[in-house]
């Protein structure tokens, strides 16, 4: 990818990043922000880190995917589709058409976010376990520190 940062010239230094972005026409409402142009941007520098922006504002590439996502125009998105592309969704497995449809109907946005929140939960539910081991240890650290005390204050 380090490619497409303009290396330079004899005439001109070369820069350290590289930037597209591309506007969409959002008069009709259909990505979910309230601009009648959204414009989304991808700022590549020769680190190889990247910069994704909506609208000049920074963001993760994750949003620009929940943004995109059930409207077709996603990474795997149905907007266009040629006539390959026919022929391999018809030759598909049962769950990779059923994937297909879901994305077109609007259903995948709500599964990731579902996914995403069970993950969450799962994570919720370990931390939860480990901060009730460190209570009964702290209790039982406790019940001994409290015995000292006592020993001690008898001495």
């Amino acid at each position: 990818m380090e490619d497409v940062i303009f290396s330079g010239t004899d005439k001109r230094k070369a820069t350290g990043f590289a930037e597209v972005s591309i506007v969409f026409d959002n008069s009709d409402g259909s990505i979910p922000l309230d601009f009648r142009e959204v414009q989304i941007t991808r700022r590549m520098y020769r680190s190889l880190e990247s910069d994704f922006l909506i609208n000049g504002t920074k963001c993760r590439l994750k949003d620009i995917r929940e943004l995109f996502l059930d409207t077709g125009i996603g990474k795997d998105g149905y907007s266009l589709i040629s006539q390959g592309q026919i022929d391999r969704i018809l030759s598909n497995k049962p769950d990779e058409r059923r994937q297909i449809f879901e994305e077109a109907a609007g259903v995948s946005k709500f599964k990731l976010r579902k996914h995403e929140s069970e993950l969450k939960l799962k994570r919720t539910k370990e931390n939860i376990l480990r901060l009730n081991d460190i209570l009964s240890e702290l209790e039982s650290r406790e019940k001994d520190l409290k015995k000292l005390l006592k020993m001690q204050l008898f001495i």
